[in-house]
């Protein structure tokens, strides 16, 4: 395969400028003795012009000295600090790597906890006096370009058809070879030999980060361009549409984004704004202090992943609600049942209930106390009782299909002070098929009561009882009363286990044995659909004296009925 290789990645407007950061330092690149004519002399001049590494009071550069962790933090904390990257505040307090204490060098103090929360150093020790390595040192300058261009690097160059130049990899632990592979990717290495278990030279590092520098990316980056803390809101601004949905539990919220140091349940609610690309997260209260807000994970509309964000922020505590807010509407969301043909058979009372407030005690009013009106076509209101408008929900069939939600607006007004309440209510719907009555009528009753119970013979036989013998015993003591949505009464075949509508639909009814009451332990039953249901009986299985639960359901409705052997 052709070796394919991207100079210059990174967009312009986010790449480094190394002549608009131009720091003074106490060395300058002109006066070193030992650089001129070097393999690395370009790029020593261009990071010591840019305040990032530095030479020897001798006036030497040394490129061939080895460089610690210590050093390489310094200079990519540098580095990062240039990008608008902020020192923690408690770097003195709070030590990143267990091999450093508040008596260290404090440049290292700031730099250690820059690189660290960056996400740059990984590990919990950093070594600061041993020789960096050539892999240790690709992991982190693979890491630092996903920090400074808010992209998975990684993923990124795996995605990429390319040949990879460096023949060395395989010597490298598995760790390390992905950003080797990065670093061949972006030209930042461009030697066939890698020497992954090599040390690090101070005058290698000047090129390798040199090249990190100047690499830009020519494609769009999915990024995030803005977080903001407005009141108990986070809001988050991304550069194109993202596939989050429009509202959701703090459980989901936890999978993208996270407060440090908080539990998930901070997060009340999310949001996404019309266009997409902006979402907006309510806290839960008492959630005051300064973290670090992490974004991990969001897809974008045009299937890119946000790999990873993280950004400081200040969180106010809020203020108590004013005491405009006195008043609380509550109520149920409207359910409606409507049959195959749209017609609705099932009405419900919205259950409105208003509550106020004595000192910050939520109490529920009485309906005296307030009066509720509505402009809604779909809502008809009696005293405080709201319910739907059928006639004109079906005439404009607004819950035509199933599942389907409308949204109806009412106005409470308290009697006493005048004031008004907007509040919405939500009407659904959902498909229904039986109006729920199902029941076991005892025809040898004089008063045809419910039938509760039934007698079976059993003989001492091994014989068995199938679903078709129960329905048979029970159509000899009663009968089955089931009506369709409409009201008219369905037709039941007790050879079939089958109940015929109105409207030409068939349903079974299906048999359930609980509840077993016997003595012996060898009873049989099997079940294998609705009219398969064999219970064993005589010696090996149900005798005289045992009894059942037989349980008869269709669609939602259900009866018991107990079945006893004689």
């Amino acid at each position: 395969m052709k070796k394919k290789k991207w100079l210059n990645l990174f967009t312009a407007a986010t790449a480094v400028t190394i002549a608009a950061t131009a720091v003074p330092v106490a060395s300058s690149a002109a006066q070193f003795s030992d650089i001129k004519g070097d393999t690395h002399e370009q790029a020593i001049v261009q990071l010591v012009d840019a305040g990032i590494i530095k030479g020897y009071p001798d006036g030497t550069f040394r490129a061939y000295q080895d460089l610690t962790c210590s050093d390489v933090v310094k200079l990519i904390g540098r580095f990062i600090k240039l990008q608008g990257y902020e020192i923690p505040s408690d770097y003195k307090t709070n030590m990143r790597f267990l091999d450093l204490s508040k008596n260290t060098d404090d440049e290292l103090l700031q730099y250690s906890a820059l690189v660290k929360d960056a996400g740059i150093f990984e590990g919990n020790r950093l070594n600061p006096t041993q020789a960096m390595i050539r892999e240790d040192m690709a992991v982190i300058l693979a890491n630092t370009l996903s920090k400074i261009y808010q992209v998975d690097v990684h993923h990124y160059v795996d995605a990429q058809s390319f040949e990879i130049e460096v023949t060395d990899i395989q010597e490298a632990k598995e760790s390390a070879r992905s950003s080797i592979q990065v670093l061949d990717y972006f030209n930042i290495t461009n030697v066939k030999e890698f020497k992954p278990k090599a040390t690090l030279k101070r005058g290698q590092f000047a090129s390798f980060l040199q090249r990190l520098i100047n690499t830009t990316l020519t494609e769009k980056l999915f990024q995030v361009k803005k977080v903001e803390v407005v009141g108990n809101e986070i809001v988050v601004q991304f550069n194109e549409a993202v596939n989050l949905p429009t509202s959701t539990s703090s459980k989901e919220i936890a999978t993208y984004f996270k407060l440090v140091g908080l539990e998930n349940e901070v997060f009340a609610k999310g949001e996404l704004n019309k266009e997409g690309d902006s979402y907006t997260i309510t806290l839960n209260s008492k959630n005051e202090g300064n973290y670090r807000f992490e974004i991990k994970g969001v897809p974008s509309k045009s299937g890119k992943i946000l790999p990873a964000f993280d950004k400081r922020i200040s969180i106010q505590k809020t203020e108590e609600p004013k005491e405009e807010t006195r008043f609380v509407v509550e109520s149920e969301k409207f359910v409606l049942g409507v049959t195959p043909d749209g017609q609705i058979v099932d009405k419900y009372d919205a259950n409105i209930k208003v509550y106020g407030f004595v000192n910050h005690d939520k109490v529920e009013l009485p309906s005296s106390a307030y009066t509720i009106t509505t402009n809604s076509k779909y809502l008809n209101v009696d005293g405080n009782k709201v319910t739907a408008n059928v006639d004109a929900i079906e005439a404009d069939g607004i819950l035509d299909e199933e599942n389907q939600t409308y949204e109806a607006d009412i106005f409470i007004t308290i009697n006493q002070t005048g004031e008004q309440i907007k509040h919405t209510l939500t009407l659904s719907s959902e498909k229904v098929k039986v109006n729920g009555k199902f029941v076991l009528i005892n025809k040898n009753s004089l008063s045809q009561k419910e039938l509760k119970e039934i007698d079976v013979e059993v003989s001492e036989y091994g014989l068995v009882l199938t679903a078709t013998d129960l329905f048979k015993e029970i159509y000899e003591e009663g009968y089955f009363e089931i009506e369709d949505q409409y009201g008219k009464e369905a037709n039941f075949n007790p050879n079939t286990g089958l109940v015929t509508f109105a409207d030409g639909s068939s349903r079974e009814i299906r048999p359930i044995i609980t509840n077993i009451n016997t003595t012996n332990d060898q009873y049989e039953i099997s079940y294998n659909g609705t009219i398969n249901l064999m219970i064993g009986l005589g010696e090996k299985g149900l005798s005289r004296g045992d009894s059942f639960n037989l349980k008869l359901s269709i669609d939602d409705a259900t009866v018991i009925v107990k079945v006893y052997m004689r």
